[in-house]
């Protein structure tokens, strides 16, 4: 639709360039006076030259803005091509960076809060070590596919480490947060991947944590959620740690308690 915006606005602009030649001409040969007995007289030639020039100009303005509409996509294609992990097609560290940064200026202006989720494939290595390099690959990206099946439109899944996610998830508060943790952990953990040398069940540890007035920026935030991912690493993996900034009933009272949700 854009391209073909582009096109019929330069033809258009061709198109009023060619009325250029035949008025000036005229004006040229009548000095502002007598248009009539000239065009009366020499209407074939006016004419000739209104379609001769309408039909060059407009050709080059259709070209014009089919260069143009090539170079708006090429420019939109390496924007994306930046800021996509070319593995799992989820958004990279360096777009990850951007948005946190983003949503958590916004959250200040609006007076919400920016969950973070942060989790890590568990044991992945010898995922690599039995399977081999090329199976590795095929786990990160049928994780990348749940993990996008489980984020919310406003969501943003990312990629930001070898086997390491994040979910960035604007005006959201921790139950919200830890429900799309625990779906996506409960989601990954049925998964069926087959290997080399067997089935592979991926299982996920995952971090939570929030905004706050000591989790402004994006440093702070992701620092604390990685903290709880950690957290759940030591508790046994296969699991969603809240941040411990966040109050377990504000999760656990409302939902009840869940056997892989921790504070």
């Amino acid at each position: 639709m854009r391209g073909r915006r582009e096109i019929i606005q330069h033809g258009f602009i061709g198109f009023v360039l060619a009325l250029g030649a035949p008025l000036g001409w005229l004006l040229w040969r009548t000095h502002g006076a007598d248009v009539g007995r000239e065009l009366a007289a020499n209407g074939p030639l006016y004419a000739y030259l209104l379609v001769g020039t309408a039909i060059a100009f407009v050709a080059f303005g259709v070209w014009v803005g089919i260069r143009i509409g090539r170079l708006r996509q090429s420019v939109t294609s390496l924007k994306s091509a930046i800021v996509i992990d070319p593995l799992t097609k989820l958004k990279n560290r360096r777009y990850f960076t951007e948005r946190l940064e983003q949503e958590l200026a916004r959250a200040r202006r609006e007076a919400s809060t920016v969950s973070l989720v942060v989790g890590d494939l568990d044991h992945f290595k010898a995922v690599n070590d039995v399977h081999g390099h090329a199976t590795g690959d095929v786990v990160l990206m049928a994780v990348a596919e749940v993990m996008s099946a489980c984020c919310r439109t406003a969501d943003s899944a990312c990629r930001i480490g070898g086997e390491e996610f994040a979910i960035i998830l604007p005006n959201t508060e921790a139950l919200e947060g830890a429900r799309v943790a625990e779906r996506l952990r409960n989601a990954i953990a049925n998964c069926q991947i087959e290997g080399t040398r067997g089935a592979i069940h991926p299982k996920l540890s995952l971090g939570l944590a929030v905004s706050s007035d000591s989790l402004a920026s994006a440093e702070a935030l992701f620092a604390a959620a990685d903290r709880a991912l950690y957290r759940a690493k030591q508790a046994g993996r296969n699991r969603v740690v809240l941040d411990e900034a966040i109050e377990p009933s504000s999760v656990l009272g409302s939902w009840g308690t869940r056997r892989n949700v921790d504070a």
